[in-house]
């Protein structure tokens, strides 16, 4: 059984005219948000094979906050094309991947993140269904299984185990 976990980044600092949209960094409660995540992470023993991450400076800093909960020396994959990218283009990045991989970890941006959530979700968690469909907001975390390879990965195809944001706790 495979398992994805879509992470949005967390909480960038606001637009301004000095800083080019992909280096926003984080905000103090972004930090604090992806603290907040890692720590659940770790109580839940969540790790990941393969991490997935936009190259955007938010979602870089926000998987630093998880480095230290994610086990064993997961690969990480840094990709321009994530910034930008739409819930159709990441959805081509995870049927790249090999299928040894068996957690991956995707870090990315609204509204692609949320778009992607929700055209794999086919049941599982019915509240978390509900609270992931109306709004996924910054450093939200759905965690899906699969009992399809990757290279299979599409619409309708996934089990929403459990769905998670930093005001849960």
């Amino acid at each position: 059984m495979a398992t994805l976990m879509l992470l949005r980044h967390a909480k960038s600092s606001r637009v301004q005219s000095n800083i080019p949209d992909i280096d926003r960094p984080l905000n103090n409660r972004g930090r604090g948000a992806s603290q907040k995540m890692a720590q659940f992470m770790a109580e839940q023993g969540l790790t990941a094979d393969l991490v997935l991450c936009s190259s955007a400076r938010r979602a870089r800093e926000t998987l630093d906050q998880l480095s230290p909960v994610l086990i064993g020396e997961p690969i990480l994959l840094f990709d321009s094309a994530f910034y930008r990218a739409d819930a159709c283009a990441l959805l081509y990045g995870l049927r790249a991947v090999t299928k040894d991989v068996e957690r991956i970890l995707l870090i990315g941006h609204n509204p692609s993140i949320s778009d992607l959530a929700s055209m794999l979700v086919n049941g599982g968690a019915k509240e978390g269904i509900n609270s992931m469909t109306r709004k996924l907001p910054t450093a939200a975390l759905a965690i899906f299984s699969l009992s399809i390879s990757w290279s299979d990965v599409g619409p309708a195809c996934a089990t929403l185990d459990r769905f998670v944001t930093p005001r849960d706790f």
